[in-house]
């Protein structure tokens, strides 16, 4: 899972999809007029402004870490400010343009409501959902987890699943669904557009254009600053080449320029975890960097900018959220299952978990997850009956089970040719531990070693 997991993040744990939609707005905003498949829309600038955000974020995640958990805090504020103003600004045109809330239907206005059509709706309405994970990657970066994690995680989730309902409701007040939506229709844009009226459309679709741009950069940077450190923890595991170095923190971009006299500790002290400049994962950022780059470049330049943004956004959610998620869930199963069946000789998890308490209706939620993540994960290679034309719609999940046979496939390879050699990786991670005035365990820094050493 080492392995899988590694090879899956790397390749996916990023949005070079937001990457290509943040070149398409800017190009929108240039030039209102132009349209994605018209003679003047140039894929080359789509691309180069994809390549100018993915690069603006990485060198802020490596500049100060400080001013990347400020940006991604005010960003939260002004996301969660947007939508409450679009959830307004909904309901009041609604009701002052003949109720038009009060018509919104659920019936099927299109072709589809098949088995694959229900699993693609879900796998792309889990999107915008897709980033409930990441807050688990940067606890270290959380003052006062223990206290304040689960409870501001929890308040946060429920605020999203709400606001996110009501700026759909919001949506179709302003703009009806009759079946049919263009290839290159932008909800958003559609909606302020209608509501500033047509004597305002082309400054408005500018506007627009421009502000969902800033957002996604902030949803790129925000992105950056999670996976980057993930990819640092994959490092830390010694699996694939140049681990080490994937694994070190090092001094920001900032604190070389304020202390350039700052002396190199090789000893884990006090001194050195109290003292040392702030650091940023420069390594992790790089690969993080690279890996968008190509993926832009191979969706971008190849394909129209909003398929290729279709494409690594289906990739980003199916590989990530979904597989992922699947296998973490069946192994939870696996371990509740292996506790009742085998009670003396297994892995007792239930008495491992006895001290946090039982979730409520254990283990309901854990069956009902894995059953939907499993739907989601085969019911996409059923052809959707609402497809569109020139899109094979089975090659997206395809592409994402093919990766996680790389990581086998790697896993299986490192194993044998440790067998063959008569090796073994050893893999030391010694944290450096501390206890706050409140008497709270503090892990304030560590130290890894990767060896690889003969078999006794």
């Amino acid at each position: 899972m080492t392995c899988t997991f590694g090879v899956l993040f790397i390749m996916f744990g990023n949005l070079a999809s937001n990457a290509l939609q943040f070149g398409i707005f800017m190009q929108t905003a240039v030039d209102p007029g132009c349209s994605e498949g018209d003679q003047c829309f140039k894929n080359g600038a789509v691309v180069g402004w994809a390549i100018f955000a993915i690069s603006i974020t990485c060198f802020v995640n490596i500049f100060t870490r400080r001013f990347s958990i400020l940006i991604n805090n005010a960003y939260a504020v002004l996301k969660v400010t947007m939508l409450v103003i679009i959830t307004i600004i909904g309901l009041v045109y609604g009701s002052k343009n003949n109720n038009s809330c009060s018509n919104i239907s659920f019936e099927s206005k299109a072709p589809g409501g098949g088995f694959g059509d229900i699993a693609f709706a879900l796998v792309y309405a889990t999107f915008p959902y897709g980033g409930y994970e990441q807050p688990f990657y940067v606890h270290a970066e959380v003052r006062s987890p223990r206290r304040k994690f689960v409870r501001t995680t929890t308040y946060t989730l429920l605020v999203v699943i709400v606001l996110f309902t009501l700026v759909n409701v919001s949506y179709l007040c302003v703009v009806p669904y009759h079946g049919i939506v263009p290839a290159n229709m932008n909800m958003a844009v559609e909606f302020f557009e209608r509501v500033a009226g047509e004597n305002n459309s082309q400054a408005t679709v500018q506007g627009i254009s421009a502000l969902l741009g800033f957002f996604l950069l902030g949803n790129m940077i925000s992105e950056c600053f999670t996976s980057t450190r993930v990819k640092q923890e994959i490092g830390k595991e010694g699996v694939f080449p140049f681990s080490l170095w994937l694994a070190k923190s090092s001094d920001t971009l900032l604190a070389r320029w304020a202390s350039r006299r700052r002396k190199t500790h090789e000893r884990m002290t006090s001194e050195f975890v109290r003292n040392h400049a702030e650091q940023a994962p420069i390594a992790g950022t790089f690969l993080h960097w690279l890996t968008e780059i190509i993926l832009v470049l191979i969706f971008g330049v190849r394909f129209e900018p909003s398929y290729g943004y279709r494409f690594l956004s289906f990739l980003k959610v199916y590989v990530i959220v979904i597989v992922l998620g699947l296998f973490t869930v069946g192994g939870l199963l696996y371990l509740k299952i292996d506790s009742w069946i085998r009670a003396p000789c297994s892995r007792r998890w239930n008495e491992k978990v006895q001290q946090h308490g039982t979730p409520w209706l254990d283990p309901l939620p854990s069956i009902f997850a894995f059953v939907a993540l499993l739907y989601m994960v085969f019911g996409v290679f059923v052809p959707p009956v609402a497809q569109r034309p020139g899109e094979a719609s089975w090659v997206k999940p395809l592409v994402g089970i093919a990766f996680v046979f790389v990581g086998t496939a790697w896993w299986l390879g490192l194993r044998g040719y440790l067998w063959h050699s008569r090796l073994r990786l050893l893999t030391i991670r010694l944290p450096y531990i501390e206890f706050n005035r409140k008497g709270n365990a503090v892990q304030r820094a560590e130290f890894v070693e990767v060896k690889v050493v003969p078999v006794d």
